[in-house]
């Protein structure tokens, strides 16, 4: 997420953390009428049929071209690469995606919400993108069955753990990376943000980063939903270090990239902070 991004959404967190706002936003959401609206973005149409994906459209539009992880997209994926979205959304990144990766490339947009599914497959038939193949699962380390926990006023923030905040639930697949590529599956580039639930992901991705020498992730690090979601963070970042992954950081603030260490990134993301880690293999 690029700066604006994230102060909107530690905004809307911080606002969520009190019941009788998430009440009135529920209450605001269902009164507000479902229809979906086209967004005109410099990558194309985007689809949103709620205020908050409304919003989160137009915040993409506005600020995400000119921002620091759109550049790194841009510096990374080419022509002909295999690209992960794990965490696809409505499809703000996946239409970026398949434009990088050009009609020789692959696209694969993991979103287990069906409404987000339904609008990132409408944005994508609107935009004409033969390059995507969609999978309406959350990634995590097999196959199986879940529970998506829904969050009725932050469709971006649906986790696969209930964090006792009295959230809806839904039944839904997962699928794992590995079992989605095959034996001799390899990804160029992932992009994953799915709250909490990375290291489950990883979990079900290891054959897939060892075919993969010249892989390069981006890859949101939340201690706090982390520590929900059941797992350590320091195991996470030892976990990625143990894989050849060099650790830096996306610093909105600078607009800049810089290596930090476990113990830094976590001090840098203290109570319910987070960032964007750029892993490349060395």
């Amino acid at each position: 997420m690029n700066l604006i991004f994230k102060k909107l959404h530690a905004l809307v967190i911080f606002a969520a953390s009190s019941s009788l706002v998430r009440k009135a936003a529920r209450l605001i959401f269902k009164l507000a009428p479902r229809t979906d609206i086209a967004v005109r973005s410099p990558e194309g149409i985007l689809y949103a049929d709620s205020p908050d994906r409304l919003l989160a459209a137009l915040l993409w539009k506005k600020t995400m071209p000119s921002s620091l992880e759109y550049s790194v997209y841009a510096r990374f994926i080419r022509p002909g690469m295999t690209v992960l979205d794990i965490g696809a959304n409505i499809g703000f990144f996946t239409l970026l995606f398949s434009r990088l990766a050009g009609e020789t490339g692959r696209v694969i947009a993991f979103e287990p919400d069906p409404d987000n599914f339904r609008l990132l497959r409408k944005t994508l038939d609107a935009n004409n993108r033969k390059n995507v193949e969609c999978e309406q699962k959350a990634v995590s380390e097999g196959d199986g069955a879940e529970k998506l926990f829904l969050s009725e006023e932050h469709r971006g923030d649906h986790r696969i753990f209930d964090s006792g905040d009295d959230r809806k639930s839904i039944n839904i697949n997962t699928i794992s990376v590995d079992g989605k590529l095959g034996p001799q599956g390899r990804a160029d580039f992932i992009k994953m943000d799915i709250q909490g639930a990375e290291f489950r992901a990883l979990a079900g991705m290891e054959r897939t980063i060892r075919n993969s020498p010249g892989l390069t992730m981006l890859c949101e690090f939340s201690p706090a939903l982390l520590k929900k979601a059941g797992a350590g963070p320091g195991a996470f970042l030892e976990k990625l270090l143990s894989y050849g992954f060099t650790m830096k950081y996306l610093d909105e603030e600078t607009c800049s990239v810089k290596e930090a260490s476990p113990e830094e990134l976590t001090a840098l993301c203290a109570g319910e902070k987070y960032l964007n880690l750029l892993l490349e293999r060395t």
